[in-house]
């Protein structure tokens, strides 16, 4: 199975849609550190202390993360494998 995209690269908004195509895998790649560098963080947040306000704040950003996930059909792994 092949899939093939075209742009009209003299077309501003098709130039901005073959820069998202072109720029996916850096996406993918950045919100993949980004998760990582957030579960470090919520690591050594847990390692240093045990305040409820830290764990309301890992809760949000685990919430919020998995919201922007799924609102924008991201699939990480799928998109680095």
């Amino acid at each position: 199975m092949k899939a093939k995209l075209e742009f009209d690269l003299n077309e501003p908004d098709e130039r901005i849609e073959h820069l998202r195509c072109v720029k996916s895998l850096d996406l993918a790649l950045a919100t993949y550190d980004f998760i990582n560098l957030l579960s470090e963080i919520r690591k050594k947040e847990d390692a240093m202390d045990k305040d409820m306000t830290a764990k309301q704040l890992k809760n949000f950003i685990d919430r919020r993360i998995n919201e922007i996930i799924e609102d924008n059909n991201i699939n990480i792994h799928e998109l680095i494998n």
